[in-house]
């Protein structure tokens, strides 16, 4: 689950690529389904076993700008992604990378949701950088989240 741009990043002129994904699955066999809002994802049936969610054309929103209603947040998709995943008795594999705000909600939902007896979890810099406070060169008292003036 994430943006489109990553997914298709070549438009191709009279090809919907998201029916050729479904279309390859449904004839591989495979129930899958392809959502793009937060009304969607939270009506993905249970037997599903693929999912393609394209939220945002290139970057999400950060929390703090996210439209709530419409958007899934990053614990949200997670929550969603380990309902399907954890079916799998092969076991399973996910990837979720954001802003550090976020990342700690979501991994306070996985960590409620997963046996820590056979789950590795890796926490790692997205950035390796040091920390910078955004909102440095707005006059005092202005909230470091905030809009730049």
């Amino acid at each position: 689950m994430g943006r489109t741009e990553d997914i298709f990043p070549t438009i191709i002129v009279g090809r919907n690529l998201v029916d050729d994904w479904l279309r390859d699955k449904r004839k591989r066999g495979i129930k899958a389904s392809y959502v793009w809002n937060k009304q969607q994802m939270d009506k993905i049936e249970m037997n599903v076993q693929q999912v393609l969610g394209l939220f945002a054309y290139s970057h999400m929103d950060f929390e703090v700008d996210r439209d709530k209603s419409g958007d899934p947040s990053l614990a949200e998709m997670t929550v969603k992604a380990l309902s399907i995943l954890k079916r799998n008795p092969k076991g399973y594999f996910l990837f979720i990378e954001n802003e550090t705000l976020a990342l700690e909600e979501t991994l306070l939902q996985i960590l409620a949701l997963v046996n820590l007896s056979d789950t590795l979890i890796v926490v790692t810099a997205d950035h390796s950088h040091v920390m910078a406070i955004g909102g440095m060169s707005t006059p005092r008292g202005n909230p470091i989240l905030g809009k730049s003036p």
